[in-house]
């Protein structure tokens, strides 16, 4: 199944949202593969109740080039305002 870093709560959890399960996960930080920052894209195995995670680099990257890309618009609508900052 595949999963996303969605958020870090207490600074010790991490949050992977499961999509296609519509579940959350919650995993300790310092389980979670080397280099694992928030929307870093798992493929993800469950065995006996545990979890074991594997970064999938081409989802993680296809998702922050849709960030990136959500980002631009927003910073072009804001460049396209009718109103003048002061």
């Amino acid at each position: 199944m595949k999963g996303v870093l969605d958020r870090f709560e207490d600074n010790e959890k991490a949050v992977i949202l499961v999509e296609d399960k519509q579940k959350e996960i919650l995993i300790a930080k310092n389980l979670l593969p080397k280099g694992s920052e928030v929307d870093t894209c798992f493929d993800i195995t469950a065995k006996d109740g545990k979890y074991q995670l594997e970064i999938d680099k081409e989802c993680t990257k296809h998702q922050a080039e849709k960030i990136s890309e959500r980002l631009g618009k927003l910073r072009q609508q804001r460049s396209d305002s009718k109103f003048r900052k002061k």
